[in-house]
């Protein structure tokens, strides 16, 4: 039947109450996954849910990449009440559902994931995590398309609470967003696997400790960015030329021509090539891509980078 002009649809979409032997119900909230940009998941990438998993979370674009959080402990739930209006007559009507607040106590990683965390601190996306009956189920939003991230008003990594000598110290997030994402548009995929063995990336800092310009040799030390560990031992077999990118700041790229290992200190020694270096101007020494140096046997890392000063003709 055509729409006509002025005409209004009232029919109700009302759903029946009834349910079978396997109702839906929701257990522990134990982990939950950030993104900084919105992301579907298909029902072909579904398929596959660890592999797919672990892709985003080592995606070689940050803005695409996944962010686990695992091992939250006691929830509290902030979220509002439902907004309603009085009337002088005595009437009342409901205005809105409250935003939902949720916090959460987290211990696994401690102050590395909870400095990490506060640099997601804002608008973001997400995906929980929820245990029922020894299954992970991970719950987004519908999207016709496939599981969609639900999208937050903010994701807040709060600054820790002290230990007191009565509680260990305090690591918090706060998730906010609209309530029909988790309720009547709520959607989810259970996992035939445990999802806390979803992990993120480590983070590895590039330290320039010497420099010479007419060499071209760069000495460095990598370690993580949490707890300092120099990863000389784990991967001085891996790291070669390839695991690094070298430009200048037109973004020309400048050659690596080796990267040598010193084990006196375990720190490397790289090589760039002389020819190509600008009259004067910095150079950015990054870690090649996630999925360059993992594809040399390192995994689990993102190397960071660091800018080397040419100063004056060579």
């Amino acid at each position: 039947m055509a729409n006509k002009r002025g005409q209004l649809n009232c029919s109700k979409n009302s759903k029946n109450t009834g349910y079978g032997s396997c109702p839906l119900d929701w257990g522990l909230f134990l982990g939950a996954f950030i993104f900084d940009s919105p992301r579907i998941f298909t029902d072909a990438e579904l398929q596959d849910l660890a592999t797919t998993l672990n892709e985003a979370a080592t995606d070689d674009a940050k803005d695409a990449r996944m962010f686990p959080i695992h091992g939250f402990l006691g929830p509290t739930d902030n979220s509002e009440a439902v907004v309603t209006e009085k009337f002088p007559y005595g009437a009342e009507a409901i205005v809105r559902d409250g935003n939902i607040n949720w916090q959460f106590q987290f211990k696994d990683g401690g102050a590395c994931v909870n400095n990490a965390g506060r640099t997601h601190n804002g608008q973001a996306y997400v995906l929980f995590y929820d245990r029922f009956k020894a299954k992970n189920r991970l719950i987004g939003t519908y999207n016709p398309a496939g599981l969609q991230t639900i999208p937050l008003q903010y994701v807040y990594f709060a600054p820790f609470k002290l230990n007191d000598g009565s509680k260990s110290t305090g690591y918090f997030v706060s998730f906010s967003f609209f309530p029909q994402y988790i309720n009547e548009e709520v959607d989810f995929i259970q996992a035939d696997f445990d999802l806390s063995e979803i992990v993120g990336l480590k983070d590895v800092k590039v330290i320039l400790n010497s420099f010479n310009q007419n060499t071209g040799v760069a000495n460095v030390t990598l370690q993580t960015d949490c707890g300092s560990n120099n990863i000389y031992d784990l991967f001085h077999d891996d790291i070669d030329e390839n695991s690094f990118t070298l430009y200048d700041e037109d973004g020309v790229a400048v050659e690596i021509t080796s990267v040598v290992g010193v084990a006196g200190n375990k720190t490397f020694d790289i090589t760039m090539n002389t020819d190509d270096f600008p009259n004067s101007g910095t150079l950015t020494l990054s870690g090649a891509a996630v999925s360059v140096i993992a594809g040399q046997g390192i995994e689990g890392y993102e190397i960071g980078s660091v800018e080397v000063e040419i100063t004056g003709s060579i």
